[in-house]
């Protein structure tokens, strides 16, 4: 799990002191070339047929997993799911994944909060093409929560907008040249190519409409987890809050965390550990299951009842808990 999840689902307020604001164009809408007319006597030349990009060995599919978030003496503070199906083709060649998340978490009497993430994973970019963002306080109907929505344009333009209860919505736009997505984009990526062992990836984070910059290191060497005997692959990084013109902000923390992931192809993250005042943030694996594929093998429905709290087959053995 990255960083990214503990900071937005557990450690946060209901408002976003921190969060960059605006009003934005949109992009100007694409317009379509027209088609020429049949010449008589012509011969028709058939349509290509799309070339579909091919699957990455290390993708994460048809997997659904839980885990456990805890602080300090506190002891447990919430819990965070996440679940993917299959691989869904579209018309045009190209493919997407559908991720979603979800989690809630309360610390210090701050209050509850919940958070609901859903993004089409692209697995040749490794970026998310679109997203959508619901964060709410535990137990708020969904629709007075707030709703962030993200969309890759043609060029690399992601379109941003924001609807709030009680505020009118707002649009702005963003262009990178640092690979940039939403926490779970960011965690399949990483989870689907991993840097080399001894090697810098710098990517960026979408938070609502914070950016944040995200350096990650893997160790040149496996380790085994404490508990289960279980070797892993080990991250280090650090996320750096960040203005889109790309100067530091300095309003906001920077953190530093250590990622564990499983030396398997999935690479199913097993545990994280944030540094955050006078303990740690540390999010482990609870439990975890495969899910079936339906009959044409494309993603199925998330999981019954609620998903946050989404009771699973029983615990992954080796699987390491505080």
């Amino acid at each position: 799990m990255n960083p990214a999840l503990v900071l937005v689902w557990t450690m946060r307020l209901g408002c976003w002191p921190f969060e960059v604001e605006g009003l934005g164009s949109p992009p100007p809408p694409e317009v379509a070339a027209p088609v020429p007319a049949s010449v008589p006597g012509s011969v028709s030349v058939p349509a290509p047929v799309a070339v579909r990009p091919p699957v990455p060995q290390g993708l994460p599919l048809f997997q659904e997993a839980r885990y456990d978030i805890r602080y300090g003496v506190l002891g447990s503070v919430g819990g965070l799911t996440f679940w993917v199906g299959g691989i869904a083709d579209a018309a045009d060649g190209s493919r997407t994944v559908q991720v979603h998340g979800a989690g809630r978490g309360a610390i210090l009497g701050l209050g509850g909060i919940q958070r609901k993430i859903v993004a089409d994973f692209d697995p040749a970019t490794l970026e998310s093409r679109q997203w959508t963002v619901l964060r709410a306080r535990d137990g708020q109907p969904e629709n007075e929560g707030t709703l962030d929505t993200a969309a890759r344009q043609k060029g690399g333009l992601l379109l941003l907008a924001r609807a709030a209860p009680g505020q009118p919505p707002s649009r702005q736009t963003l262009t990178s040249n640092v690979p940039t997505s939403d926490p779970l984009g960011l965690l399949w990526r990483l989870r689907t190519a991993p840097p080399a062992p001894g090697n810098t990836e710098i990517v960026q984070l979408l938070d609502g409409p914070a950016l944040w910059r995200v350096r990650v290191t893997t160790a040149p060497m496996r380790e085994i987890l404490a508990e289960g005997n279980r070797t892993a692959l080990r991250l280090d990084g650090e996320i750096a809050p960040v203005f889109y013109d790309g100067r530091p902000d300095a309003e906001r923390p920077t953190r530093r965390f250590t990622l564990w992931l499983s030396d398997t192809t999935d690479h199913l993250p097993l545990r994280l550990e944030v540094p955050v005042g006078i303990a740690d943030v540390v999010i482990t694996l609870s439990e975890s299951r495969t899910l079936t594929a339906g009959s044409d093998g494309r993603p199925g429905p998330p999981p019954s009842g609620d998903s946050a709290q989404h009771q699973l087959t029983g615990p992954v053995p080796g699987a390491r808990n505080l």
